[in-house]
């Protein structure tokens, strides 16, 4: 049953990233562990995958897929930018996502990587209504559902 379900799952990747260019794998939060989402397809044309954590699946696909589609586009996500749009008012800043094998396990597996040679990854960490980010003082979201590259395990 598992390796039917597994199967479908990787189907459905393939087509999705042979047609659109790359897909959107999102994860339910539990308790103190937050929902994120991240790119499955940016390696295969030289780009790090994108990961996101602490948003709904409409906001963190919407997002993924916007800055997805810049990438494609010829506008590649540089280590350290800060991402700004023009309908939403929050700030990203691209941060290097340094335990990739232990949070984008699908993208690891489309790509036939071991956990020792994993995809590259940036975290796009987003900043609060205010427009702080969570190493600035006073930020106003909870850090379990926003946490800091390297601090989480899926």
């Amino acid at each position: 049953m598992v390796r039917a379900f597994l199967d479908q799952q990787d189907a459905w990747m393939r087509d999705t990233v042979r047609q659109v260019g790359w897909a959107v794998q999102w994860v339910c939060g539990e308790g103190q562990k937050p929902p994120f989402a991240y790119t499955v397809g940016l390696f295969g044309v030289g780009h790090p995958e994108l990961a996101i954590f602490g948003m709904s699946a409409g906001y963190s696909g919407g997002v993924l897929n916007e800055v997805a589609g810049r990438v494609r586009r010829g506008q590649p996500v540089a280590q350290g930018e800060l991402i700004t749009f023009a309908d939403w008012p929050h700030r990203l800043h691209a941060l290097p996502l340094v335990n990739v094998a232990e949070v984008l396990f699908v993208a690891n597996r489309f790509f036939g990587r071991p956990d020792h040679d994993s995809v590259p990854g940036l975290q796009l960490v987003w900043d609060d209504k205010a427009g702080r980010f969570p190493w600035e003082p006073d930020y106003s979201v909870p850090q379990w559902l926003q946490p800091l590259p390297g601090t989480f395990r899926a």
